[in-house]
Formats: C-alpha cells, structure tokens, sequence
C-alpha cells in the first residue's frame, strides 16, 4: 500500500478486522444504503435505525470459541469489558463466565508452541 507516497508492506490480517456485507433484495434497504452520504441529520438517525434492524449481525455467546488479546496484560481488561457489556444486555452469569473463560492472549499461545 502507499503511506505518504511512499510504497510499504502491510500485512492486513494483524489488524484484526472483520467486515459483514449483509445481502438483502429488501429495496428499502438497499435505497438507504445508496443514499446515507447525502443527508442531513434528522435523515440519517432515521435510516440508521433502519439499518441496525435489517443489517445486523447477531450472535450469541455461544457462537464465540476463542477471543484473542495481545499479550496476557490485556485480558482483565476484555473480561471486564465482557461482564459489563453482557450484564447490561441480561445475560446469566453462567454465559458470561463461559465467555470469559474463552480469551487468551496470543503471548501464551507463542510461549507455549
């Protein structure tokens, strides 16, 4: 890629990134997409509500096997953040601490392979 003009290496992969397209033959949809650049506020709040309820990706707890954290000081951090965010939202304690028990920070996967 090109950064301030100059070619370097970019490995995309490290930042950890996930995009969802949704994929809708819905037309209301499909128009507010095609339009989101080009309104005023009132305009935009509206059709973003539009958008969370048909665009959104959702999953459950349960449908998470591994979430990964640079480096094993960082997994307080994400723990606390997932009981916070996971109570606020009415989960049990049960899936929160299962959730919980699956970060693991890529330092310990290094260290022990």
């Amino acid at each position: 890629m090109k950064k301030n003009g100059k070619l370097v290496q970019k490995d995309f992969d490290e930042e950890c990134e996930w995009r969802y397209s949704p994929v809708s033959a819905d037309q209301s949809f499909l128009s507010i997409l095609s339009v989101l650049a080009t309104q005023n506020q009132e305009e935009l709040e509206s059709n973003n509500q539009i958008l969370k309820q048909k665009a959104s990706l959702k999953f459950e707890p349960s449908d998470i096997k591994y979430i990964f954290v640079p480096e094993d000081k960082d997994i307080p951090y994400f723990i606390s953040n997932i009981n916070k965010i996971f109570r606020k939202r009415g989960y049990e304690d049960n899936e929160i601490y299962l959730l919980s028990s699956k970060v693991i920070s890529l330092q310990t996967i290094r260290e022990d392979f």
